[in-house]
């Protein structure tokens, strides 16, 4: 498979917890609000400008905190297709794993830039 770079990189830094993604003061709300609420803290624009098919990178930790579903959940809602990262609480890889949400562990990931388009390749693996 010949990928062409088509996902957007949204980089984000390391020990990125579930509250960021899913914070507290929505989990009174469904799952559409919650998305909304998505990383506001560090990147107030992510749930308004992110596209389907984008990709976050992250450096290692990435998960990390309570065992919120939605964490993942809301990743998904958004239309995210990948997390990239070195490492992943276990709990946050479980929960990604139960709603369909793609991690990938690669030690490189965090020489990806924000806004580069890069290209998920399931055949070779690659990233590019």
């Amino acid at each position: 498979m010949n990928a062409t770079p088509t996902h957007r990189v949204w980089r984000l830094g390391a020990d990125v917890d579930t509250d960021l993604l899913a914070p507290g003061h929505a989990m009174k709300h469904g799952i559409d609000v919650i998305a909304t609420h998505c990383l506001e803290a560090v990147r107030p624009e992510f749930a308004r400008e992110v596209r389907r098919g984008d990709v976050l990178v992250a450096g290692p930790n990435f998960g990390i905190g309570s065992s919120r579903e939605q964490a993942a959940a809301a990743l998904v809602h958004l239309g995210v297709s990948a997390v990239i990262a070195p490492s992943y609480s276990g709990l946050y890889f479980r929960n990604a794993f139960n709603v369909g949400l793609l991690l990938l562990t690669c030690a490189e990931a965090e020489s990806l830039h924000d806004g580069e388009r890069i290209a998920l390749d399931a055949d070779a693996p690659s990233v590019t």
